[in-house]
């Protein structure tokens, strides 16, 4: 024989269990720091497809050619960088990474375009600090690397 004694613990476990589920799925289905680490090295690795398209230019002597060459790797640049920025991320030290991340590729796209457009009107000076500034940049770009890469692992 049902009462409303029986049957009110038995409704309020369930609707306990209830919230409790949706709980978990409001709160708890955020990305976790493994899957949002994924997302920043997989577009992060498109900067090897770079490296690779930047060698074609070890058999190029027409300067016109290295600068056009130059200024489309420059082009490369800022769609990797214009989809790093558009990843969202919810971890603070991933979103550091991806600022970091996004001035010094920035800062290298500018840089080549520099390059270019030094080598286009034979401005050695312009040309020399634009190829210093892209060799600063490569060390930083390590740097973060290694630190993203320390920082996944834990």
């Amino acid at each position: 024989m049902l009462t409303l004694k029986n049957v009110a613990p038995k409704r309020f476990v369930s609707v306990a269990i209830a919230a409790t589920s949706v709980g978990f799925l409001t709160f708890g289905c955020g990305e976790s720091k493994v899957a949002q680490c994924n997302k920043f090295t997989t577009v992060a690795n498109k900067a090897k497809d770079f490296a690779s398209d930047s060698q074609a230019l070890k058999n190029t002597t027409d300067p016109n050619q290295i600068a056009d060459k130059i200024s489309q790797l420059a082009d490369q640049l800022d769609s990797l960088n214009t989809e790093m920025k558009g990843i969202g991320f919810s971890d603070d030290k991933l979103k550091s990474f991806q600022t970091q991340y996004a001035d010094l590729v920035g800062t290298s796209a500018t840089s080549m375009r520099d390059l270019s457009s030094a080598i286009k009107s034979k401005d050695a000076a312009k040309a020399g600090s634009s190829a210093k500034s892209l060799q600063d940049v490569g060390p930083k770009l390590i740097g973060v690397d290694q630190e993203l890469q320390k920082y996944c692992s834990n």
